[in-house]
């Protein structure tokens, strides 16, 4: 069945986007692998230029992440939400040129 990779969203705390992940899971009817990046939102609205500070310093970590969770996967979903999308997008554009995702949904804002 493969495996689906969540990115969460701006203000999005690492125990929202946890129950995010597990909610897209049921939502979808997924029956592989779970697997979510959570990179260090301040999970507050007022904080839009520091999460997008931070989603800039995640990049090399989620590149990691994707190639970690792609290696055991025998496919890969990737569904990213709001500045997860930027990250997810930036995250692409720096992923070796034969790297393979077999869906990637973004649910794209104005900030992509």
């Amino acid at each position: 069945m493969g495996t689906l990779l969540f990115v969460h969203g701006f203000a999005n705390d690492f125990n929202f986007a946890l129950l995010s992940t597990a909610q897209l899971a049921v939502d979808l009817k997924f029956k592989g692998s779970l697997a979510m990046f959570s990179w260090p939102s301040r999970g507050d609205p007022y904080s839009y230029i520091a999460d997008r500070s931070s989603t800039d310093d995640s990049i090399a970590p989620s590149e990691k992440f994707f190639k970690l969770v792609r290696a055991s996967a025998t496919k890969l979903y990737v569904v990213a939400h709001s500045m997860g999308a930027y990250l997810t997008l930036r995250t692409v554009d720096v992923l070796p040129e034969d790297f393979k995702i077999d869906r990637c949904d973004v649910g794209a804002q104005a900030d992509v």
